[in-house]
């Protein structure tokens, strides 16, 4: 897996209150298992909405993002 870093606008998060949009995040994944479970806490954690496409994976990736919220 190429090593993604998260892109950020600004310093303000979901949780602040100062925001006053809702941010979805969309994440892809295929045979993500070992490593979907970081982003996807992460965003959730910020109190962002996190929708993850999962691309017909052969693990358990989707059970795992389901796990951590999203």
């Amino acid at each position: 897996m190429a090593n993604i870093e998260p892109v950020v606008f600004g310093s303000v998060s979901a949780n602040s209150g100062l925001s006053p949009f809702r941010v979805l995040v969309i994440i892809c994944a295929y045979n993500e298992e070992k490593s979907i479970a970081i982003p996807v806490t992460r965003a959730v954690t910020e109190g962002f909405d996190v929708l993850v496409v999962d691309d017909g994976s052969e693990d358990r990736t989707s059970e795992i993002a389901t796990e951590c919220g999203a």
